[in-house]
This record gives C-alpha cells, structure tokens and sequence, in this order.
C-alpha cells in the first residue's frame, strides 16, 4: 500500500514537474541568467522520477523484456540521482560566485566523482559493484552500492558548504537571518527521505522529496521574475517621465522654425538648403521617436536611413558608397531599431578605414521572417574580446530588447577585424510583423 501511493505521488510529481520544466521554458522568461542550470535540475529529476517508476513497474508486471528494461531502468536511476546533485551543487556555486566562470575551471575536478560514479553504474550488471538484477528479474544491492551515496552526500555537503559559508560576504543570499532558507530546504527532503528508503528498501520516497525541493526553488525564481517586472515596470514609467519632460523642454517647434529661416538664408545654395530639410526630416524623426510607443512601417525607417546617410555623405563624400538591396517592406518595426545599425556603420566601421568603404542594407522575406542586414566592410572588432571584457553596447541592447518586446524580434552582430561587420535582424511574422 505504501509503495503504491510512493509511486502515485512521483506520477503526479512527474506531471506537476513536466508543467514547471515548460513554464520554465516560456521566452518570457529565458532571461533569468540562471535558468539554464535550473532546467537541467528540473530534467534530471524528470529522469529520475521515470527510471523509478520504470524499475517499479517492470519488477510488479509481467512485460516483454522487463528484464532488459529493469537493468536499463535502474542504472539510469542510480547515474541520475547522483548528477541531479551534482547539478544542484553547479547552481549553488554559480549563485553564490555569481558567474559560470570560476566554475568551469574547476568543472573537471568537480565531476569526477560523477564521471567515476557513473563508470561503476554502467559496468554493474557485469561487475556487480554496485547493483544487479538476476535472473528471476530481482533487483539487488551490492557492497559497494554505498559509494553512490558518498557522491550524492559529497556533493550536498559542499552545496551547503558553499551556500551556508561562502555567502558571509554575500547579503543578498542571505535573506533570513543570514542563512537562505530556500536553499537549504531544497536538499532537506531529498537526504531525510532518502536516507528512510536506504534504511527500508522497497520504499521509493526520494522523488518526492525532489518534487518538494524543486517547487521550493521554481517559486523562488517564480517570486524573482515577478518582482523583476514590477521594477521594470516602473523604470519603463520613469524612464516615460524624463522624456516627456525632455521633450517639453527642446522646444521642437523653436528648433523646426529656426532651420526654416536657416533654410530661407541659404536660398544660393541649394546643396546646403538640400542638407538643412533632410538635416530637419531627421531631427523630426528623432524627436517623435521620444513618444512612439508602437511599430512604425519600415519605409518610414528606410526614409529614416535615407535622411541620416544623405547628411554623412555630405561628410564622407566619395569614401562612402551606399548599396540598397530591398526586396521586402510590408512589416512593421520598432522606431529607430535600423538607423543605430547604420549609424555604426559608418561612425564605427567606416570612419577610421583607410580608403572606400561600403555599407549594405538588405531587405528580404521567407515564409515565417523578414530580415534586415546592415553590412559594412569597415575596420571590424573583436566580438570575444568585448565578451570577455565584459562590455555592453548600450545601443545595440536597446535595439535587441526593443525588438524583442515589440514584435519578437532578434538582432544578431557579426564581425571580424579587417573584414568588416554584419548586423542581422529577425522579425517572425508570426509575431504581428507583417502591414
């Protein structure tokens, strides 16, 4: 009866589990820097509670080859439960360090006990060291079978190791009392119920404990991301605020009046009255930027670019030759999410090359995007380099989170010193890109 009710709870648990492993997955929330680590927590006990259940099954009925999938079932049961450990003590260490950095130079220390463990458990059948199902499809424990449990104590004790003494300096993982309860109550129900079943055998308590553990930790991240959106949330109104007080303050029409009368003192020159109305046809598209809170057709972004680039030729004269390949405009975009990709460019790309330089604006649509490229074959950068320096363009992440929250979009940046740079933008029409 026990038994039975053990594995009814790690069917529901498996069930409640798979639904927080997808939520988990949801885009809107792929941008928790520590997810990847947690979705992988979340599938090795999903893992887990199915090789359990598995190895149950295929020891109460009679199937075809229970045999073979009792021996399969019950090593990946035991290469699970020490990884799903082992996984957690990554995810301590990476929140208690900050970074993934430290941890992947000592990664191949860490996991050996895993990758030993994990040797010992597929060789069992053979070797009998840690398990073995006989012939009449009984599973039994071996002598050394206590060397699973010193990996997975192993490695539980370091994860508290390092939550409970390496955080003193840390005050943010240590909201209560200085100790971060959800942490430790992660481990506590998988190691009390655990050790019960080491001490009745037939028992199968260890997955619910993870279920336990693990909605302990997805409600910490859920809580997390909430109060993340409330304070972006109300940056975003702050942030409104200072530009419509920005806004008040430039006095836009004193600006479009004064290039006016600028523009009627030129009237012998057309070449400089030509500069000052695209000069204010730019300016204008600027200033109206400031309150666009929705997707502008993407020929007004390209008489946008046209505007900006007709100034930097002024500029820039023969140096710059200018390449429109446009063979798709029926979508809509974010305001000013292209002219910053060309603006660096030229600026960036162009400005410090020697000679001729060319930049490209390319228009294209498949079945499911339309894509933008912006190339130039300028001076280039190094992309590692900034990523190692840890360096943000903060142009280029306005652009990338604009595009995403208002139609799902992507910008991808490549470039190689010498050759030049290509910026690469995705709408999905899916998203509501297409006019």
């Amino acid at each position: 009866m026990v038994t039975t009710l053990c594995i009814g709870a790690n069917i529901m648990g498996f069930i409640i589990l798979g639904f927080m492993y997808y939520n988990t997955g949801k885009r809107s929330i792929k941008k928790i820097t520590d997810l990847s680590l947690f979705r992988y927590l979340q599938l090795s006990i999903l893992l887990y509670l199915f090789f359990d259940t598995t190895a149950y099954f295929s020891m109460t009925f009679d199937f075809l080859h229970n045999r073979e999938i009792n021996i399969i079932a019950y090593t990946g049961y035991f290469i699970v439960l020490p990884l799903t450990t082992f996984l957690w003590f990554l995810y301590c260490g990476y929140k208690v360090f900050g970074d993934t950095e430290r941890l992947n130079k000592r990664l191949w220390i860490y996991s050996i006990p895993m990758i030993l463990i994990s040797l010992l458990v597929l060789t069992s059948q053979l070797t009998g060291l840690i398990f073995y199902i006989d012939a009449d499809n009984i599973y039994h424990r071996s002598d050394f079978m206590w060397l699973t449990w010193l990996v997975i104590y192993g490695y539980s004790i370091g994860s508290y190791y390092m939550v409970g003494v390496k955080t003193k300096n840390k005050p943010a993982l240590r909201p209560v009392r200085g100790v971060n309860i959800c942490f430790f109550l992660f481990q506590l129900p998988p190691i009390i119920l655990g050790t019960i079943q080491i001490l009745f055998p037939g028992t199968y308590l260890i997955g619910i404990g993870m279920v336990i553990s693990i909605f302990v930790i997805f409600s910490n991240i859920h809580n997390k991301r909430l109060t993340e959106i409330a304070i972006e949330h109300h940056e975003q109104e702050l942030t409104q605020s200072r530009i419509t007080t920005m806004v008040s303050q430039l006095q836009p029409h004193f600006m479009y009046n004064t290039l006016s009368a600028i523009n009627d003192l030129c009237s012998g020159n057309p070449e400089a009255q030509k500069a000052l109305v695209a000069f204010s046809d730019y300016l204008r598209v600027n200033l109206s930027s400031l309150k666009q809170k929705t997707p502008v057709s993407f020929v007004t972004e390209l008489n946008h670019i046209k505007h900006y680039l007709s100034l930097e030729k002024l500029r820039f004269e023969d140096r710059m030759q200018i390449v429109y390949d446009i063979n798709a405009t029926g979508f809509k975009l974010p305001v000013l999410s292209v002219q910053p990709l060309v603006e660096n460019a030229v600026a960036h790309g162009l400005f410090n090359k020697p000679g001729e330089g060319t930049v490209r604006i390319r228009t294209a649509e498949t079945e499911t995007d339309y894509t933008i490229t912006v190339a130039d074959d300028g001076v280039g950068f190094d992309i590692e380099a900034i990523k190692r320096n840890g360096k943000k363009q903060g142009g280029i992440e306005n652009v990338r989170n604009r595009l995403d929250a208002m139609c799902g979009g992507t910008l991808e940046i490549y470039s190689k010193p010498g050759i030049g740079t290509r910026a690469n933008i995705k709408i999905p029409k899916s998203q509501g890109g297409a006019i």
